[in-house]
């Protein structure tokens, strides 16, 4: 199980509150610590992630006054008795928010956290995420991570197909016909070229869509004019 929380950022005054047996930790970008805990936080422009999630790569153009922070952790390792993360915005006075984005009891101890919410690009050198962990008797180490320190997700740049649509489903046809698919009968439902990636190891391509009889099929067409199965159900 995992606990998934969306939220809009909401700039509210709050207080923290905090005790006095907590061994604080700071957590570095790339540093030992951080690959020992084992969690995962990305900071993106919004624009740029709604493109990136986009099938087809179609978003807003230009920069948004925000960015999409994402974060998960597995309770496990250094981070078994993870039971709260929290976010905190702070000026040259002190706290101006405090609140937790997570929490797991021990009651409720799912595996996963998933955390994603919105920040103002101009606060978030000034927010900090902190992971809170243990409790009696051993005590409690809390884990911060400050969110101007984390690399910015870039998009990368857009690539025009080096082959064209009528040229990417011959190129599909011919490699079914390779693998023993008949498309004899089949109708194409879909050819789109794939700009945006989530996946950085993966390289712009055609994915091409046929539907046969109970079937539906995907090829994809890579930009050096290979391809490959996706899907055949």
């Amino acid at each position: 199980m995992r606990i998934a929380v969306v939220l809009g950022f909401l700039l509210l005054v709050g207080s923290a509150a905090g005790g006095s047996d907590v061994s604080r930790y700071q957590v570095e970008p790339g540093c030992q610590l951080e690959k020992e805990l084992g969690y995962e936080v990305s900071v993106q422009d919004k624009h740029d992630e709604w493109q990136s999630d986009s099938r087809d790569g179609i978003g807003i153009e230009g920069p948004a006054p925000e960015y999409v922070v994402k974060f998960h952790a597995t309770a496990g390792g250094k981070l078994k008795d993870l039971f709260e993360l929290d976010l905190a915005l702070t000026d040259a006075n002190g706290t101006l928010l405090h609140v937790p984005l997570a929490i797991r009891s021990r009651y409720n101890k799912e595996n996963q956290v998933d955390v994603r919410f919105l920040i103002k690009k101009d606060v978030i050198n000034r927010a900090v995420l902190t992971i809170r962990c243990g409790g009696p008797p051993q005590g409690e180490a809390s884990y911060a991570i400050r969110l101007g320190e984390v690399p910015v997700l870039n998009l990368p740049k857009k690539s025009l197909p080096k082959k064209s649509f009528t040229e990417a489903v011959a190129i599909a046809e011919q490699f079914l016909c390779g693998q023993k698919i008949d498309l004899s009968n089949g109708v194409l439902l879909r050819a789109e070229f794939r700009n945006y990636l989530r996946d950085e190891r993966e390289t712009p391509h055609w994915d091409i869509t046929w539907g046969l009889d109970d079937q539906r099929v995907i090829a994809s067409v890579l930009q050096d004019g290979s391809a490959k199965l996706i899907r055949a159900r």
